[in-house]
């Protein structure tokens, strides 16, 4: 029985390492949000991740930044049209700073929108912005 007994201890301590490791993975995940951002109704960001297998995660909010580690992240996106009330453009070309936004594959642009609650509409693709990046996500099924 005592042979046995340093197999179990040093199987133990494996698992116990593995786990650990993997913890820390998790931890150091960076989600790039570069195919949408928003705020949920239980007030979580949604990081949609990915373009164009795009991926949404629920996150935490104390673990989204903006591109300058902002705490209050958001998006600088130019070429930027305000949405009017019919649903057309202004035609203007503004520099937005989106708190929320949205690729629409349709229509090849972001759905941007400001702390102020209008809406644009922005000529970037997933590819050009600086997204806001979160690290404890978890998959949204």
């Amino acid at each position: 029985m005592l042979h046995v007994l340093p197999k179990i201890s040093l199987l133990l301590l494996s698992l116990l390492i593995y786990e650990l490791d993997g913890r820390e993975a998790v931890s150091n995940t960076k989600y790039a949000c570069n195919a949408g951002y928003a705020i949920d109704t239980d007030k979580h960001p949604v990081c949609k991740v990915g373009y164009p297998q795009t991926k949404k995660y629920k996150c935490s909010p104390e673990s989204c930044k903006g591109d300058d580690g902002d705490r209050a992240p958001f998006v600088r996106m130019d070429s930027c049209q305000l949405i009017t009330s019919n649903g057309g453009t202004d035609g203007g070309d503004l520099e937005e700073d989106c708190l929320q936004y949205d690729f629409d594959e349709a229509q090849r642009n972001f759905n941007c929108g400001t702390s102020d609650l209008t809406s644009y509409a922005c000529y970037e693709s997933p590819f050009s912005i600086k997204p806001i990046v979160c690290t404890d996500c978890k998959i949204m099924k």
